[in-house]
């Protein structure tokens, strides 16, 4: 089943029960995840069986049980990317995006022609990529 297709509170369930899970393998019993994390029992019992709760205490049950590092994707901050900003240049000068207000002059050949070298150089780019994604 696609996770798209499943409720929020289905997933924060997972979530919860996940978290219940590691807490058992590393060997903490719910009492002490409550206290590394300073909430109380029914607190952490509505977190971890019904996916109830705060945000912050999903960060406080991670760093208990040093698992802090598996929402690493979501927290880092992403690269300056050259071909993105280059690919929002494109889309600012492409005609669908491109609207001239009355008595505008069109953009010189010299500028039509940089700007389909550098969708040219972007498509060989993107076909680079799927290459090396397929090994």
């Amino acid at each position: 089943m696609s996770i798209y297709a499943r409720t929020d509170l289905a997933l924060a369930k997972d979530l919860g029960h996940r978290i219940d899970r590691l807490r058992a393998k590393r060997g903490l019993s719910r009492e002490e995840l409550g206290r590394e994390m300073g909430i109380s029992q029914p607190t952490l019992r509505k977190f971890l069986d019904e996916g109830e709760g705060k945000l912050v205490y999903l960060f406080s049950a991670l760093r208990a049980l040093n698992a802090l590092e598996e929402t690493e994707s979501f927290l880092v901050e992403p690269s300056f990317s050259p071909v993105m900003e280059i690919r929002k240049v494109l889309k600012r000068t492409s005609p669908a995006a491109r609207s001239r207000a009355p008595g505008r002059s069109a953009p010189s050949s010299s500028a039509n022609g940089n700007v389909s070298a550098l969708r040219q150089a972007l498509g060989k780019a993107d076909a680079d990529k799927k290459e090396d994604d397929q090994w």
